[in-house]
């Protein structure tokens, strides 16, 4: 595959793939979940599952979304009773999110919606195609790390 080719592709599967995987995966993952539960809500909630409490500024620069995203976010998720707010003891200016119990429990649900919705969508795909699919999608998440840690060099959100 030449260059011009991989080019196109850099901006035309990002485009794709965001817009349908929020109308198929995103949305059947977060379908049954409290009202207003959205993808930033999802992302959040992950990050806090996957590595415990996280200091706020971190999971902006992870899930790359404004300083006012992540209150409103933030604010919902405390509301809905998912993640509290807890001060670093080192640093009072330093906030960080811990999920609540409620919260590790949604998470749970997360992973097996995931995990329903990801088997459905490989079930028509030989085991060579996943392990060529799981390369694929590796080197496409090093390269959304790449843009990302670009992307917080130059535009770097405080909260």
């Amino acid at each position: 595959m030449d260059r011009t080719e991989i080019k196109k592709m850099f901006i035309d599967i990002p485009t794709k793939l965001c817009r349908t995987m929020s109308l198929t995966i995103i949305n059947g993952i977060i379908s049954d979940f409290p009202d207003g539960f959205t993808k930033n809500h999802l992302s959040v909630m992950r990050l806090l599952d996957e590595n415990g409490p996280m200091y706020i500024t971190r999971i902006v620069d992870i899930i790359g979304i404004t300083k006012p995203q992540m209150t409103a976010t933030t604010d919902k998720l405390i509301k809905m009773g998912l993640v509290t707010r807890k001060n670093d003891t080192n640093d009072r200016r330093k906030i960080f999110l811990v999920l609540t119990p409620a919260g590790v429990d949604l998470a749970a649900k997360v992973s097996q919606n995931v995990d329903v919705i990801v088997e459905n969508l490989l079930s028509g795909f030989s085991e060579q195609e996943i392990s060529e699919l799981a390369m694929g999608l590796k080197a496409f998440s090093k390269i959304c790390s790449l843009c990302i840690a670009k992307y917080n060099k130059t535009n770097h959100y405080e909260i």
